[in-house]
C-alpha cells in the first residue's frame, strides 16, 4: 500500500533522503538512497535525486515494490537445532536494504510464513554458491555463535584459483575492512581468522578439461588450481582477499583479480566459490557444487569434504 506524506514549513531546504531519515529509522542513508534511485520514493509523482531540496507543500510518496513468485529455497538438511539452506550463486543471501534484488532471505521467509523465522547464521558473497546454516531459534543461534567464537566451527568451500598452488599454505594476515575491496595488513597476522589452501587438482593451460569440470571451453585459457579452503572465523571477502596474497586470487574474481583470459575466451560463470561442507560440534552438512560432476574421478574431491579436517590449529601454522 502506497504511503503520501506532505513537507511542512519546518522542512523546507532539507535534502530528501535526510528527510526520509525519520520515516525509515532502521534502514540507513544507503537504503534510503537505495529506495529513492529505484522509484520507490516519489517526488510530487517523480523520481527524484537523493539531495533534492524540499520545499514547503511537496508530496512525497512511499511506494513499495513487493517481490513475487519467489523460488522455494531448497533444505539440504535439517536437525532439532538447524536448517541447511543452499545459496545458488548470484543471489544475495540478505535482502539489501531497500533493494529488489533476489534474496534467499526473503525466500525463507515468505516460504515459512512464521512469524519467527529461521535466524541466518552465515553469509555468502552475491557470486559465492554453498550451504547458508540458519538457527530454528535464538537459543541455537547463540550456540552456534559461542561455537563459532571458540573455533569448532569448520567451514570448508572448494575454489579456482590462478595459477599454479604447488603446496598447501595458510594465509594468516589481517584485513581491513574498512573499504569495500578488503586488503590484507602487510605484516599483521590474524590469531583466529585464516584460511588454509590446499591444492587438490590442476588445469593446464591448453590442455583438456578432466571429464569431471562442467567447462564451458574445451580448454582452460591459463594453469589453474582448484583449491580445498578451510577457515574457522571467516570474514567478508576473506578467502578472495587471502588468494590475492598469495598471489594467486580467483579465476574470474574481476575485484581481487586480473581477467587474464581473452574476454571472448571467458565463461558466463563468475568466480568458482563455493561452500561445500560446514562442520559443527552436533552436526555437519556436505553439498556437491553445480560445477563438478560426481564421477569415479572425482572421488578424491568428495573423500577431501568428508574429512572434517586433521587436527587443524590456524592459530600455530600446523595441519
Amino acid at each position: 500500500m502506497n504511503q503520501i506524506y506532505h513537507v511542512q514549513k519546518q522542512s523546507a531546504q532539507i535534502r530528501l533522503d535526510q528527510w526520509l531519515k525519520d520515516i525509515f529509522p532502521d534502514l540507513g542513508l544507503r537504503g534510503i538512497r537505495r529506495l529513492i534511485l529505484t522509484g520507490q520514493i516519489l517526488l510530487n509523482g517523480q523520481i527524484a535525486k537523493p539531495g533534492h531540496k524540499l520545499e514547503v507543500g511537496f508530496e512525497i510518496t512511499y511506494k513499495p515494490k513487493l517481490q513475487e513468485n519467489l523460488p522455494e529455497p531448497n533444505i539440504i538438511k535439517e536437525t532439532d537445532d538447524y536448517i541447511f539452506f543452499q545459496k545458488p550463486a548470484n543471489i544475495h543471501t540478505v535482502a539489501l536494504a531497500g533493494g529488489q534484488e533476489l534474496a534467499l532471505e526473503n525466500a525463507i521467509n515468505n516460504f515459512t510464513k512464521s512469524k519467527n523465522p529461521p535466524i541466518l547464521l552465515q553469509r555468502l558473497d552475491f557470486e559465492t554458491s554453498g550451504i547458508i546454516c540458519a538457527a530454528k531459534n535464538e537459543a541455537a543461534a547463540e550456540k552456534f555463535r559461542q561455537w563459532e567464537s571458540h573455533g569448532l566451527i569448520i567451514k570448508k568451500y572448494l575454489a579456482i584459483l590462478t595459477g599454479k598452488l604447488a603446496t598447501a599454505q595458510i594465509a594468516k594476515q589481517d584485513l581491513d575492512l574498512t573499504h569495500k575491496l578488503v586488503r590484507p595488513k602487510l605484516g599483521q597476522a590474524h590469531p583466529t581468522r585464516q584460511t588454509y589452501f590446499e591444492p587438490l587438482a590442476f588445469f593446464l593451460a591448453n590442455s583438456p578439461w578432466p571429464n569431471w569440470f562442467k567447462a564451458e571451453k574445451n580448454y582452460p585459457p591459463l594453469d589453474l588450481t582448484l583449491v580445498g579452503c578451510t577457515l574457522k572465523i571467516g570474514h567478508r571477502h576473506q578467502i578472495r582477499a587471502h588468494a590475492k596474497s598469495l598471489n594467486h586470487p580467483l579465476w574470474l574474481d574481476k575485484k581481487y583479480g586480473e581477467i587474464i583470459s581473452p574476454k571472448e575466451d571467458e565463461p558466463s560463470q563468475s568466480f568458482y566459490l563455493h561452500q561445500a561442507a560446514i562442520f559443527l560440534p552436533d552436526a555437519f552438512c556436505l553439498l556437491w557444487p553445480d560445477w563438478l560432476k560426481k564421477t569415479e574421478e572425482s572421488k578424491f574431491i568428495a573423500d577431501w569434504l568428508n574429512i572434517k579436517f586433521k587436527t587443524m590449529d590456524l592459530a600455530n601454522g600446523s595441519c
